[in-house]
């Protein structure tokens, strides 16, 4: 849990100080669980961001801009309609909950002077941000539930705003250290401290817990002295904003040190409270925002490849009933090699094979309202339109395989995409090809392709890895030297790889190391080890017309490896 109580209560204080007495000149709602407030105060403007997301529901100063809809949602039109030049009064925390509390002072359509409050309810998947009048009743709410005929919490216009159950736990700050001693004596040895302390006390999250436990020894006889000395941080307020950072990625975010994660993480002290929360989250929301894209692309591509695939199976069909055109033909030719004996009225031909060796006879239906060179015409008319029709059709399910091969590999870059510039750049790769049709504003954008993925060998020789068609035709075509090195994983999807040779042979080492990012970027990633090809760039070649990352290449060498050989 990033954001626990103790957290909520040291940013209070911060956000109370930074705050109180701005202006709030324009809101905004980007998203739609995310508000943001451009206020103005004495030390000139600021923007404040609220998220009540599920599962990550905080509230920072940003710089960052935000693209806006088009039309603003009904609910920041009604926060503008109430708090459009309102001044910020003041921040506080409810209880000891993830709830913060904003009061404002505004004026009401007649101009008289109006006090407001903003809460935030920072509750994981409970998360709300809700509007309410001096009488504590709900303007309105980000999220509305409950009824006015149930007896549960409601949270709609015109109700009266209830706070959350608060659990039936000790709060630390009104049990004295008696209290706390005689919990510990009871408790049962045979449950972790950390559980216990968890089910035991007020606002305490489980990362808290397990520092304390840590702290503590694991040992219920020296909790006491551990929960007194937390108690007293507390109530003198020294909390810092730490950062944990473990395999390079942000992990948690604390207002007191956690001792039991250094030896796994670097920790890192932020200038305040709301940065911390901002460098935190915005790694999460980083990832959050390329998982939402990515799904909706991959799922736009697979209708778009489910589209093509029924289209296929309907024209394979089409074909399959062209496959006797040649016996039309046949039965055209004995027409007329047999017209001598068709008399006019005749509805049936029998005569001998003589396509087969034993000259067997055979029974052609004819029409009889036709002669018998009308008979013949018809069929050969029969026999032409088939034949056209196989190779039209025979062209475009060849377009269509393509087309499945080139979607697959684009689903292959999707999956493998880091973030969401990547997904952008695969919309506009499947936009260019003519897959997906973007809006009008959006198709005046000029897309740019990143660069590559670099990585350097132990011999110090430069390996490039595409992140899409579009930078793997970039590379290989334009960046690449046409003595370089070219590697492709072997019927699969995946990246092209460049080795910068130089000029020079380049090392066994090398190639066998650019063999495994070939591997390790590619669909074959993971499933051990794979025949990689690899030649210099100037045997490389795109076919004309081919979809973007499609090529050809000849007199190449293939070798056996997996991603785990890479050699740096």
């Amino acid at each position: 849990m990033a954001l626990d109580s103790f957290f909520i209560s040291a940013l209070v204080r911060e956000l109370n100080f930074e705050l109180t007495g701005q202006k709030i000149i324009k809101i905004h709602m980007p998203e739609k669980n995310k508000i943001i407030f451009q206020l103005y105060g004495k030390e000139g403007g600021r923007r404040l961001l609220i998220s009540a997301g599920a599962g990550n529901a905080r509230i920072y100063f940003t710089e960052s801009d935000f693209e806006n809809p088009s039309e603003p949602p009904m609910f920041c039109m009604l926060l503008r309609k109430y708090l459009n030049g309102a001044v910020i009064t003041g921040v506080r925390q409810t209880g000891h909950d993830r709830i913060l509390d904003i009061a404002l002072t505004g004026r009401d359509a007649l101009g008289d002077t109006e006090n407001y409050r903003i809460v935030v309810e920072m509750l994981g998947n409970s998360s709300n941000l809700i509007l309410l009048d001096a009488d504590e009743r709900i303007i309105d709410a980000l999220i509305r539930s409950g009824y006015k005929n149930d007896f549960s919490r409601c949270i709609n216009p015109g109700a009266f705003y209830t706070p959350p159950p608060v659990h039936e736990k000790t709060d630390i700050f009104k049990a004295d250290e008696e209290d706390i001693i005689l919990m510990c004596e009871k408790a049962d040895p045979d449950i972790q401290v950390s559980e216990w302390l968890l089910s035991q006390f007020l606002g305490f999250s489980p990362m808290l817990c397990r520092e304390l436990a840590y702290r503590a020894t694991y040992s219920y006889n020296q909790l006491p002295d551990v929960i007194s000395a937390f108690k007293k941080q507390c109530e003198t307020g020294e909390f810092l904003p730490y950062i944990y950072v473990k395999d390079g990625r942000f992990s948690e975010l604390s207002s007191y040190r956690l001792s039991h994660l250094e030896r796994n993480c670097e920790e890192i002290l932020s200038d305040s409270f709301s940065e911390a929360i901002r460098l935190f989250y915005s790694e999460r929301e980083a990832d959050e925002r390329k998982k939402n894209l990515s799904g909706a692309l991959l799922k736009q591509v697979r209708n778009i490849r489910n589209r093509i695939s029924k289209k296929l199976s309907s024209q394979t069909d089409q074909l399959k009933s062209t496959e006797n055109a040649d016996e039309i033909r046949k039965s055209a030719e004995f027409i007329i090699a047999n017209i001598y004996r068709i008399k006019k009225g005749d509805s049936l031909l029998k005569c001998p094979d003589y396509y087969s060796d034993d000259q067997r006879e055979i029974e052609i239906e004819l029409d009889p309202l036709k002669t018998p060179q009308q008979n013949a015409s018809a069929l050969f008319k029969e026999y032409n339109k088939k034949k056209k029709a196989a190779v039209i059709i025979s062209e475009m399910l060849e377009k269509e395989r393509l087309e499945l091969e080139y979607l697959d590999s684009v689903s292959e870059e999707i999956r493998r995409a880091e973030s969401a510039a990547d997904i952008a750049e695969i919309k506009s790769e499947l936009t260019g090809a003519g897959f997906i049709r973007e809006h009008a504003k959006a198709e005046k954008r000029s897309a740019k392709i990143s660069g590559p993925l670099i990585f350097e060998t132990f011999a110090g020789e430069k390996i490039y890895v595409g992140r899409n068609n579009l930078q793997n035709d970039a590379l290989t075509f334009r960046q690449a030297r046409r003595t370089d090195y070219w590697f492709h994983v072997k019927a699969y999807h995946g990246s092209h790889v460049i080795l910068s040779a130089s000029g020079s042979e380049p090392s066994e080492e090398s190639i066998i190391s650019a063999a495994a990012y070939a591997v390790k970027y590619s669909e074959a990633s993971g499933s051990g080890k794979q025949a990689v090809d690899y030649t210099q760039v100037s045997n490389v070649s795109k076919p004309a017309g081919a979809y973007p990352g499609r090529v050809i290449y000849k007199n190449y060498k293939t070798v056996i490896v997996s991603d785990e050989e890479i050699k740096k």
